[in-house]
């Protein structure tokens, strides 16, 4: 998280995209395994609205 002097907290939260999956992160969207992190996903909502925060979820692979 952060805060910019102009537009207020900006969140960041990095989705990696493990190796094993078929996806790759130009193709990967939370909503493809809203199953396995839903809680997660609602909670970064809440806090992003509580905050008056824009919320970014960057998808991204080691390789």
């Amino acid at each position: 998280m952060q805060k910019h002097p102009e537009r207020g907290y900006i969140i960041f939260e990095f989705l990696l995209c493990e190796e094993n999956q078929k996806v790759n992160p130009h193709t990967s969207h939370p909503k493809k395994y809203w199953h396995l992190n839903a809680q997660k996903f609602i909670s970064l909502y809440s806090v992003s609205k509580e905050l008056n925060a824009e919320l970014f979820l960057v998808n991204y692979a080691k390789k």
